[in-house]
């Protein structure tokens, strides 16, 4: 009987010691403030101008979130810009570099997504061509007036948040799209401009004499826009020119619905719901909505399409490759629309999705 209690006793102890002796249950013995945190630093190196007199900021976010979690000033050293991210919980993040100027805040670049672990808890990132050269425009320019015979016609879309030097287009920073008369139908022409930086940028139609080097201003873009990482690809940039007269008053028409999907979402290129002319033009389609992670829901993704001139068109889904320009369609609205001076906007349009027809 000595022997049974012997072990009972024994046993009793190591169950008490187990359990931190006599005060009480201790779930962390060892608490370590840093377990599950880590680190994310970088560079962004610059390939061209940045915006005069912008404010750089390094902004930190969660995947598919759109607040920063941190944000901080790089630190230069000639064309790098430096950056680090400490004591951050374990999950994945991308990290932006962001320049504000005028109001306005241009996304530079942006990493891909980077996951710190615990096998990889400090993460080290080196982002190249910091200012993104993929910008595109297109639009349609309504014309009044005489075509001029005595001076070549362009558009030209050029930066204003740098001073862009004069002379011939950089096709970067100032870009050009040379215009004929037979170019024109129907009163109108469509431009399509292609590898421009990231930055704000002005739209104008002009006619340079080759003999006076004078300029002369046809119409323009209501306003300045923006070229950036997150909004790169801008369509529907239609305005009024006139050749001696004043330009005309452009026409407006917008498409609004809903798309619905069905299977897994693939987001390796860029999804748009499209606005297409009938027969289709070459190129962009006029009115395009982009679709991305941010704004998605596969039981109904709200979209609008402005800046439509009058006449009949089709809607559809397509995911789109810039780097071999290919369009993938996987959705289509079964019926034509017309966009007219009576019927300027047409909306509830339900168009379907299918993710699976992707290839």
């Amino acid at each position: 009987m000595k022997r049974v209690f012997a072990v009972l006793g024994v046993t009793l102890l190591l169950f008490v010691a187990s359990c931190g002796g006599g005060g009480g249950v201790n779930p962390n013995p060892n608490p370590n403030p840093d377990v599950d945190k880590g680190s994310i630093s970088g560079r962004f190196i610059l390939n061209n101008l940045l915006p005069e007199d912008a404010v750089l900021k390094v902004v930190l976010l969660k995947d598919g979130a759109t607040t920063p979690v941190a944000e901080q000033s790089p630190s230069a050293d000639g064309d790098d810009w430096a950056y680090s991210f400490t004591d951050i919980s374990y999950d994945s993040y991308y990290v932006r570099l962001t320049a504000g100027v005028d109001g306005k805040t241009i996304v530079l670049n942006q990493t891909d997504s980077i996951t710190i672990d615990d096998l990889n808890p400090d993460r080290t990132s080196i982002s190249t061509d910091a200012v993104g050269l993929d910008g595109t425009i297109s639009g349609i320019v309504q014309v009044a007036g005489d075509f001029p015979t005595d001076r070549m016609v362009f558009v030209r879309v050029m930066r204003t948040d740098i001073t862009v030097s004069q002379g011939p287009p950089d096709e970067l920073n100032s870009v050009t799209f040379d215009v004929t008369e037979d170019l024109i139908e129907d009163g109108q022409f469509r431009y399509d401009i292609e590898n421009t930086s990231y930055g704000i940028f002005q739209i104008e139609l002009l006619g340079y004499d080759t003999q006076t080097h004078e300029i002369e201003v046809y119409g323009e873009y209501p306003e300045n826009v923006v070229i950036d990482y997150l909004d790169h690809n801008l369509f529907s940039h239609n305005f009024g020119a006139g050749f001696g007269v004043d330009p005309p008053e452009v026409e407006n028409g917008i498409i609004r619905g809903t798309v619905v999907f069905t299977g897994d979402p693939v987001w390796d290129y860029s999804i748009y719901a499209s606005a297409n002319t009938i027969p289709p033009v070459q190129g962009a389609p006029p009115g395009n909505f982009k679709i991305d992670e941010a704004n998605y829901d596969a039981a109904g993704t709200p979209f609008e399409m402005k800046n439509l001139v009058y006449g009949e068109y089709s809607v559809s889904i397509y995911q789109y490759n810039f780097n071999i320009h290919k369009a993938n369609y996987f959705g289509v609205y079964e019926e034509n629309i017309t966009i007219s001076a009576e019927n300027p906007v047409v909306e509830g349009i339900v168009v379907e999705a299918d993710w699976s027809l992707l290839p």
